[in-house]
């Protein structure tokens, strides 16, 4: 049996599984005033619904480290509001670099290529 994913839900997932990855390890290990607690998030498809949700999320006090959109005039439009966030067009260079920055490079790679395979039915 195949099952068709929607947009809205593989993005959903997306930012899930990038939460748990970034939360967890950081939950475990930080003491509990160190700057390193702040939730950060990358934003892949800031136009439309996307715009609203990066600026809810960055309302409640997550900071936008990246944002993706393949439209630039929307990517530039949305890096007004979050001027130190970097900017990306292509979501898989968002995910490497997000992956990246959380990670050690040995361990970035198959994290990358993990987070871009089909989630499993």
């Amino acid at each position: 049996m195949t099952r068709n994913t929607s947009r809205r839900d593989f993005l959903g997932q997306s930012a899930a599984i990038g939460a748990g990855l970034w939360i967890a390890p950081q939950g475990l290990s930080m003491a509990q005033d160190s700057p390193a607690q702040t939730l950060t998030a990358a934003c892949i498809g800031v136009g439309g619904k996307g715009s609203s949700d990066s600026s809810h999320i960055a309302e409640q006090g997550v900071k936008i480290v990246g944002i993706c959109d393949v439209d630039k005039n929307t990517l530039t439009k949305k890096s007004r509001e979050f001027k130190d966030a970097e900017q990306f067009t292509d979501y898989r260079e968002c995910l490497t670099s997000s992956v990246k920055k959380s990670t050690s490079s040995q361990s970035a790679r198959p994290i990358t290529i993990t987070l871009l395979q089909p989630s499993k039915p």
